[in-house]
This record gives C-alpha cells, structure tokens and sequence, in this order.
C-alpha cells in the first residue's frame, strides 16, 4: 500500500473509533449526476454513494500493484473514452465527459 492509501486507511479507521461520519459535500456530483453515473457504472458501482471529494483511485484494488493499478485505470478510460488517472476526483472526470460529449 502506497503512504496516502496508508494515510486515508488511518482516517477512516478514527472516525469508525470516535463514532463521527459527516458526508463530505456533493454539490458537484448532484449537478453533474448523469455524468458521474455513466462513471459509477463503468467503474461497476452503479450503486455507489460518492462525493465532490470522491476519487476515482477510491474504486481501484488497494492490494493490487500499481501496475495493476494504472492498467485498470486505462480500461477505465478506454470504457470512457477520455484519460482519467487514479488519482483525479470523481467531479472533475464527470466534467471531462460532459464537455467531450457536449463538443
């Protein structure tokens, strides 16, 4: 596991402990909601709750290598037809695709 994959592990472990879970805002994803549906969908979680800070690297295999990592991301894009890295947030790869397919 990479040190931020570590990191965000850490901080989901200590709001389970304190009890605390505040949604994060989803402003972005409900103005875009076609769009970031068609990425639930060809991420295979069409029924996934996400966020404005939701990234797409949230929906890979934690275990698998990085190699594994960034070929499932490049299926991902081919499924979309646009580039999309792990590491961008949901909103913003919705917001590619609602240009690419406006254009």
């Amino acid at each position: 596991m990479i040190k931020e994959e570590e990191e965000a592990l850490e901080r989901a472990r200590e709001a389970a402990k304190s009890g605390k879970f505040e949604m994060a805002p989803q402003v972005r994803i409900e103005a875009l909601d076609f769009y970031v549906q068609k990425i639930l969908d060809a991420l295979g979680h069409p029924e996934a709750l996400v966020s404005d800070e939701s990234q797409i690297n949230d929906f890979s295999d934690w275990g698998a290598s990085k190699e594994n990592r960034d070929a499932w991301a490049l299926e991902l894009s081919d499924k979309l037809g646009l580039p999309v890295e792990r590491k961008e947030f949901i909103p913003d790869v919705a917001l590619k695709l609602k240009r690419k397919t406006e254009a």
